[in-house]
């Protein structure tokens, strides 16, 4: 079933289909809420918990933060002992005492208020730590060794794909702690993610677009934060004309600058406006033919690319 997107604050709904009595008036893309489950983390691809790209950001998001923790110790030689990179390569809080305590606190044996003010929650040792206490206590595994950075990656690692499948405990929770654990271990080490947002939206979800700084100037990109599509300095110049136009054009655009935003041929976008999948409108000004922008987005997600024959 085809689903499509409409605001943050509706839900998705089946593309073409109206509730009975329909609630809308002119939506002509469907007000039937979609009846099937989506992603917890990006709320888009149909899934009982995690879809599958979620799950490999998540878990290259996990790897990464093993990989960071490995340039501390050289970061904190070159920065001293006073550097944020000494911090992380230190201790944190006890896992498994916060564990206990936040028990305590459930319970209302401990006030609550507590909590917030006893958590490391960019550490390294804290994050990896703390989940891998939640999850040997949900699947009552044991252990005795003291927990590390290495030995808490080694267990998610190993049960992170089980993980993607449930709902509790909450998986998006844990997905987004990983994903602010990485931006904090590459801010300290001047490598990836530093936040300069733009007021460029993602063409996909909306979500506006942040500048990722990689290790070389020729690698620096724009990424969306939630779905984590990727843009180069190209598709970020076509999603900010795009975003100009569609701000000036109330969603209509131009022919062109739709098969700017999808890079198919252009005969596809016509043969779609000739079906009829695609609503159309005269731009009262010069007369050009203006295409409606979330029927092109739409087919052109659901409609596969032909693979060019190899000679």
């Amino acid at each position: 079933m085809t689903c499509r997107f409409v605001s943050t604050t509706e839900p998705r709904v089946v593309a073409g289909r109206h509730t009975t009595p329909c609630a809308c008036d002119d939506r002509e893309f469907g007000c039937l809420p979609c009846p099937e489950t989506h992603c917890i983390i990006c709320g888009k691809a149909h899934a009982k918990a995690a879809c599958t790209a979620c799950l490999d950001a998540t878990r290259s998001d996990l790897k990464a933060i093993m990989d960071l923790c490995l340039s501390l110790p050289a970061e904190a030689v070159e920065k001293g002992v006073q550097s944020e990179a000494m911090m992380l390569l230190g201790p944190s809080s006890d896992p498994e005492a916060w564990r206990n305590r936040a028990t305590s606190a459930m319970v209302g044996r401990l006030d609550a208020s507590y909590l917030e003010d006893c958590r490391d929650e960019l550490h390294p040792l804290w994050v990896l730590g703390t989940w891998e206490q939640v999850w040997r206590n949900h699947l009552d595994h044991t252990s005795i060794a003291p927990v590390t950075v290495a030995s808490a990656h080694a267990y998610l690692d190993m049960q992170i794909g089980y993980m993607s499948e449930q709902v509790e405990p909450a998986f998006d929770e844990f997905a987004r702690e990983l994903r602010g654990c990485r931006a904090h271990l590459e801010n300290v080490l001047h490598d990836g993610i530093r936040e300069e947002r733009s007021q460029v939206p993602c063409v996909d979800c909306e979500t506006r677009l942040i500048k990722v700084f990689a290790a070389k100037e020729a690698d620096d990109h724009w990424l969306c934060p939630h779905c984590r599509r990727s843009y180069t300095d190209l598709e970020y110049a076509r999603a900010q004309h795009f975003h100009m136009e569609t701000e000036r054009a109330d969603r209509f655009v131009k022919v062109s600058v739709a098969l700017g935003m999808i890079d198919r041929p252009e005969q596809t976008l016509r043969t779609w406006m000739a079906d009829g999948k695609v609503k159309l409108e005269r731009d009262p000004r010069t007369g050009a033919i203006l295409v409606w922008w979330p029927d092109v987005r739409e087919l052109h997600r659901n409609t596969p690319t032909r693979k060019r024959r190899s000679a």
